[in-house]
């Protein structure tokens, strides 16, 4: 039930479509979630305490790795209930999608394409100053012509690639 250029782009984003994925570490996440673990902070977006009291420094690093070709962030694996190695699995395709449905598909469902790219990346709507919060500035500029080209050319049904 997802636009199949939108799911295209976002690969091409996100991984530039290269098999395997590969992943991304990233710090600044590891200190939020050492820092909800640690009681230092109550929450950080949909994780509490509760959910990683007991969490070692390497399950923390995994949770603040992006896995797969939506480059989802491990600790998302939490909400969609489901491990990490789900996730940066062969079901990686799938529970990636499943995260985009339910956490902002929404947006999809009213074609608001430009607000669904900068949530994947920034986790929020296009800023309404025009300024773009994503890490690559070009990101949902760069996403509506990758979407762009998908549409316009759609797959021929022969390729089981």
């Amino acid at each position: 039930g997802l636009p199949y250029a939108y799911l295209m782009a976002l690969i091409v984003l996100e991984c530039s479509g290269t098999r395997p994925c590969k992943k991304r570490k990233e710090p600044k996440r590891f200190e939020n979630l050492r820092a909800v673990r640690d009681g230092d902070k109550s929450r950080f977006e949909n994780i509490s305490t509760q959910d990683v009291h007991d969490a070692s420094d390497d399950a923390l690093w995994n949770l603040a790795t992006s896995w797969g070709p939506f480059q989802i962030m491990g600790y998302k694996c939490i909400g969609l209930k489901v491990q990490v190695a789900d996730i940066r699995g062969d079901r990686g395709l799938h529970h990636g999608a499943r995260w985009v449905r339910e956490d902002y598909g929404h947006l999809l469902a009213k074609d608001r394409y430009k607000d669904a790219f900068h949530w994947h990346n920034a986790g929020s709507t296009f800023p309404a100053n025009g300024k773009s919060r994503t890490h690559d500035p070009n990101y949902v500029t760069n996403g509506l012509s990758h979407m762009a080209w998908f549409e316009n050319n759609p797959p021929d049904g022969d390729s089981r690639d």
